[in-house]
């Protein structure tokens, strides 16, 4: 398993807890860097950002806020 997915694996078995987060994926910076991405949807950015690191498992992290996901 390649070193982003297994990051993404790991972030998505620990972040998905969180209630707010709605998904985890992979992208990439400004850099062209790979990172994690981490989609929620809260009204309070700030305190979730809070819960979550700026760097896991050595990939920056970008916390982008989205609209609700549910099912139809």
């Amino acid at each position: 398993m390649e070193l982003l997915e297994k990051a993404i694996a790991l972030a998505s078995d620990e972040f998905m807890q969180i209630n707010e987060v709605q998904g985890v994926g992979q992208g990439k910076t400004d850099n062209d860097e790979d990172c994690i991405i981490i989609f929620i949807y809260a009204a309070d950015i700030k305190n979730i950002k809070n819960k979550i690191p700026q760097i896991y498992d050595g990939f920056k992290v970008i916390v982008k806020n989205i609209c609700k996901i549910e099912a139809f």
